[in-house]
């Protein structure tokens, strides 16, 4: 039994890892951001829906909606229906089977022999009620309240890392009254029934003998008098039962036949099936009784995420060519092969690399060849059920390794030809998919035609994720094209949105967006454009796109570049922008910085008029040098108050959190670290301007303090910035980052601003304490 270890990430149910795209302006991801690659190879086409949760998915090993009540009791409800004629709705008897309390069937049984009234009025309403009511039927109850004495012993919730404590007393009672029970049943229906239950209570009480012999007494005999899936639930009981007493042979069979023939108990099934080795798998093998249950074997052999399925595959074809597991089986590897090439590590370019960061896609690629040769032996052969899904996987695979042309006509073909609708539209689609794979250089009149060629494809209602997904993968080719071509507002907005827009700003990305608007100005859209712009939302997008070319004028210090852009957007429209007033005093020095100080405040300023007042301070000190040291110090303030640090930092971005403090001074590796490449940390503006306050100050003693000691916290920023370690660089880093320090002790201690401070802030008094001392 040959095993290879697929480029992919296997755990128990094979989780796999997810990466996510971008940060959101909350604190979380959300779920658009979670990207777990491209699948277009839909196992649908199989159209064998019981085998479902086998379908290979990025996210998870099987369908979540198979762990969920409605499918686990569904054909459970279809027999007990077909019991009462399908009389009864199956809602109203899954409601009585399963929700109902046996306090209640015991009133039903009253009702129905006359003997009480005390059930709830809308229980009387129920369809299965009535029928017991018009058939007075008692036993079905009977067994009901029975079954639900017993479930808390067999479904008991625990932890994990303790075994759950069991009332083995108890429980033999209830088998006791059980087996009375079946021996007095008449209705062999119901007969089973007990008889499962006798021997679920018997494995949960870890007697696994007599687990194995109520089923091979009780529930074995009624196998050919009644058609149940009760039968391979009591049968899944004895599987479990063998195979704790180490007779894993026999039970790896029983879960096999469990497996085969219920389909609700499949995924267990198949987790409690287990083969160690090839001489177990030859001793299983010889408890087959016909090749229809070998082949079954091979199957649940091939599923496992590290088998060489082809070798599995070829041992079912030569069984019986007509097999519809090997459908299954060709769509999960192909899923698997996706993964591995169209995983979040793609970059939608094609021929597909062979590695992805340092890691080596030849075992993958190799095995995408030998997939595709044996692919196409079986169509030569044309023996295949589905000749049509066997005909569309060799187009898909051929169009995985590059062969774009030989995809191009297997697709063609079957859109063209094919009488199925929907391998026909599963053809476009993939067709379509060859055709974005292939473009180099987006034109208007490329964007045009691939939007137009997805638009005409009619998808089915049960396939609209394929829909999102390809517009999706759309997307993200061409924002790699039009990054290549520099169309960076088009690239971006492939992608992400004005919210994105906001969190990762850009002077040179929004300067190509608004030179695309104005450039739409002249003509119309075409649809995918159209859809592009709607997620710049519907509002005034120029002028919203100006106001961030503005803010990052600001943020790089280019206050008449600033000025000029946000007097572009009239006065009306200023109002309306979200994120273009600035809370609190923007001029206004803090002693010590506080994350949201001020913020929250009511302010007398706008990004332009706060620009603006920038502006006068500088040219007003030009003209009148005796304001020049405070309308310096006033204008570093604004410099600072900018930044990260400070609380005006909404005036040069949108965005500020205090996990980035995390990142500053880590290199590009950090998780943080992107925010850093978005947010204000300049210290050098700010300093500049307190450096020229200090030297127009002509004698203003308390300003110089104030100013020397703004610049300090400039020098401790920087300090911060360039990476540092409390324990072991303290000492180096002291003389260098401390000069404003030492200026403001020497000098200025005998202000009363000094006297204030060193209050205030403890780091200024822990180093005047460490220098002194």
């Amino acid at each position: 039994m040959k095993q290879t270890i697929y480029l992919l990430i296997i755990l128990p149910l094979l989780i796999l890892i997810t990466k996510p795209l971008g940060s959101t302006r909350a604190c979380g991801w959300g779920p658009e951001e979670i990207f777990y690659g491209y699948s277009f190879f839909d196992p649908a086409m199989t159209h064998q829906p019981d085998y479902s949760p086998l379908f290979m998915s990025f996210d998870r090993f099987y369908d979540l909606s198979w762990t969920e009540d409605d499918f686990k009791h569904r054909d459970n409800i279809t027999e007990w229906q077909e019991f009462y004629n399908g009389k009864p709705s199956k809602e109203d008897i899954a409601h009585i089977v399963y929700k109902e309390s046996a306090d209640h069937l015991i009133e039903a049984k009253k009702l129905v022999e006359k003997e009480g009234n005390n059930l709830p009025e809308n229980l009387k309403q129920n369809s299965l009620i009535q029928y017991w009511q018009q058939k007075k039927m008692t036993s079905p109850i009977c067994y009901l309240v029975y079954a639900k004495q017993l479930e808390p012993q067999v479904t008991q919730e625990y932890d994990y890392w303790e075994e759950p404590e069991k009332d083995i007393a108890l429980m033999e009672k209830l088998i006791g009254e059980g087996i009375e029970r079946y021996d007095a049943s008449k209705n062999q229906f119901l007969k089973m029934r007990y008889g499962y239950q006798v021997v679920r209570l018997a494995h949960y009480a870890g007697k696994m003998d007599d687990c194995i012999r109520f089923h091979d007494e009780m529930v074995e005999p009624l196998k050919a008098k009644v058609n149940s899936q009760i039968y391979f639930w009591s049968l899944g009981h004895k599987a479990g039962a063998l195979k704790s007493l180490g007779k894993t042979i026999e039970a790896a069979y029983l879960f096999s036949r469990v497996f085969e023939e219920c389909p609700a108990k499949r995924i267990p099934s198949w987790l409690s099936f287990s083969i160690k080795s090839d001489q177990e798998w030859a001793s299983c093998l010889a408890l087959c009784q016909s090749e229809a249950e070998k082949s079954n074997l091979y199957f649940m052999r091939a599923i496992n995420p590290v088998s060489q399925v082809i070798e599995e595959m070829q041992s079912i074809y030569a069984i019986d060519p007509q097999s519809e597991k090997l459908d299954i089986l060709l769509a999960r590897e192909i899923n698997k092969l996706e993964y591995d090439f169209f995983g979040w590590e793609y970059d939608f370019e094609m021929p597909l690399k062979t590695s992805y960061n340092g890691q080596s896609k030849e075992e993958a690629l190799d095995y995408l060849k030998e997939l595709r040769s044996f692919v196409a032996s079986l169509n030569r052969e044309k023996k295949v059920k589905n000749q049509e899904l066997w005909s569309i996987a060799e187009g898909y695979l051929a169009f995985m390794e590059n062969d774009f042309n030989s995809a191009s006509q297997t697709f063609e073909k079957i859109a063209y030809n094919h009488k199925e609708k929907s391998i026909a539209r599963y053809a476009e689609l993939f067709q379509w998919v060859v055709s974005v794979s292939q473009v180099r250089k987006i034109s208007l009149d490329t964007e045009k035609r691939i939007w137009d060629e997805l638009e005409k494809i009619q998808f089915e209602d049960d396939t609209h994720e394929l829909r999102e997904k390809a517009n999706r993968y759309m997307q993200n080719v061409f924002a790699r094209r039009y990054k290549l071509q520099n169309d960076l507002g088009k690239a971006f907005l492939c992608t992400r949105d004005l919210d994105l827009l906001y969190i990762r700003p850009s002077l040179e990305l929004a300067e190509d967006m608004l030179s695309w608007l104005n450039e739409l100005d002249k003509r119309s859209p075409n649809d995918f454009e159209t859809f592009l712009l709607g997620k710049l939302g519907s509002g005034d997008r120029k002028e919203i796109v100006k106001e961030i070319i503005g803010t990052m004028h600001l943020k790089e210090g280019n206050i008449n570049e600033a000025i000029a852009v946000f007097e572009q957007i009239s006065p009306e429209i200023r109002k309306t922008l979200p994120y273009f007033k600035i809370g609190g005093d923007p001029f206004k020095a803090q002693i010590v910085d506080c994350l949201d100080c001020e913020t929250d405040e009511p302010g007398a300023y706008d990004k332009l008029s706060f620009a603006q007042k920038i502006q006068s301070l500088i040219k007003e000190a030009a003209d009148k040098p005796e304001k020049a040291a405070q309308n310096y110090f006033q204008v570093g303030t604004a410099f600072y108050n900018m930044t990260y640090f400070g609380h005006a930092w909404s005036a040069a971005g949108y965005f500020r959190s205090g996990s980035s403090w995390y990142a500053v001074g880590a290199d590009e590796d950090h998780w943080a670290y992107e925010d850093l490449t978005h947010i204000n940390l300049d210290m050098e503006a700010a300093e500049s301007w307190y450096q020229k306050s200090l030297d127009a100050n002509e004698g203003e003693r308390e300003l110089a303090a104030q100013t020397t000691y703004m610049a300090a916290k400039c020098e401790q920023n920087r300090f911060f910035l360039a990476g540092y370690n409390h324990d072991e660089h303290l000492e180096i880093k002291m003389d260098q980052y401390r000069s404003r320090f030492d200026q403001l002790i020497d000098n200025y201690s005998d202000t009363d601003y000094y006297q204030k401070v060193i209050k205030e802030c403890h780091y200024l008094d822990t180093y005047k304490w460490i220098r002194d001392n």
